[in-house]
């Protein structure tokens, strides 16, 4: 339970970067 609420978080901030870097680099995408 708790490491699947560390995980949700880790792909929320995850998930941010990669709209922020997004902006100015996309190659963050490829990642996904």
């Amino acid at each position: 339970m708790q490491a699947e609420v560390h995980f949700i978080t880790f792909y929320q901030v995850w998930d941010t970067s990669i709209n922020l870097l997004g902006n100015v680099n996309c190659m963050p995408a490829l990642f996904l």
